[in-house]
């Protein structure tokens, strides 16, 4: 059974710390493992805008209805130094793996240099990290 597109959510007794009350998105799945990432643990204090900045990105030109105000998810324990973006479609960036029809995950800058942009995918989810067994 692949899982891929799928959600993963925590037992109620499961007691780690990471995982616990956890939702994780399962990015892939075959007979090598399963990758997710975690997206309901917000990260104390980060906003996308400020990953933005940290990047030293600006957008440009800027679309002030587009929030950049939304938090950044802890996405898991692994690589939480790089950054998971899942997002609606189009998938040209450098970095895309097309999940679902509707659902990309892009690892490559070019994806956060669309963010607060009239480029930006309508749906975004930044991650920082990734769960994998």
């Amino acid at each position: 059974m692949n899982l891929q597109h799928h959600f993963l959510i925590a037992m109620p007794a499961l007691q780690d710390p990471i995982f616990r009350r956890s939702v994780v998105y399962i990015c892939e799945h075959n007979t090598n493992g399963a990758m997710g990432i975690i997206v309901n643990k917000p990260l104390e204090n980060l906003k996308i805008e400020g990953i933005l900045e940290k990047l030293k990105i600006t957008p440009e030109p800027r679309d002030e209805s587009i929030r950049l105000d939304k938090p950044v998810m802890l996405g898991g324990p692994l690589a939480e130094d790089r950054g998971f973006i899942l997002h609606t479609p189009p998938s040209n960036f450098a970095s895309s793996i097309r999940i679902s029809d509707n659902t990309v995950m892009t690892t490559s800058r070019d994806v956060l240099e669309t963010l607060g942009t009239d480029k930006q995918p309508s749906d975004v989810l930044v991650a920082l990290g990734y769960a994998s067994w």
